[in-house]
């Protein structure tokens, strides 16, 4: 008996291409701290920074035993990532989150 055989490959383009602009604005960025601090945030609740969004399971695209995933940027990366190009230094992305959380602490 022949062992089948599994081929996966994974696009992961508009993550690398998200990923290169956002390299090349921290250099001038005066918001690049803030950034590392918020993307550390993300990290540390869990929060994914990449979502397939769709796998092709040998539709004609692809030959037979291959799989092909592509990957791309959540919402919260992806708005993270924004908010810095677009020189949001407050990240307001997160305004809701922390006021919300602030309000029920101070209810205690």
């Amino acid at each position: 008996m022949k062992p089948a055989q599994l081929k996966m490959s994974v696009n992961s383009d508009k993550v690398s291409q998200l990923l290169a602009v956002v390299s090349d604005a921290k250099e001038t960025s005066p918001f690049t701290e803030q950034f590392a601090e918020r993307f550390q945030f993300l990290l540390d609740t869990g929060d994914l920074l990449v979502k397939a969004s769709r796998v092709n399971f040998g539709d004609g695209t692809t030959t037979a035993g291959e799989i092909g995933i592509g990957l791309q940027p959540t919402d919260g990366f992806l708005s993270l990532c924004t908010a810095f190009l677009a020189g949001d230094g407050d990240f307001r992305i997160f305004d809701h989150e922390y006021s919300f959380s602030q309000s029920v602490e101070n209810k205690q």
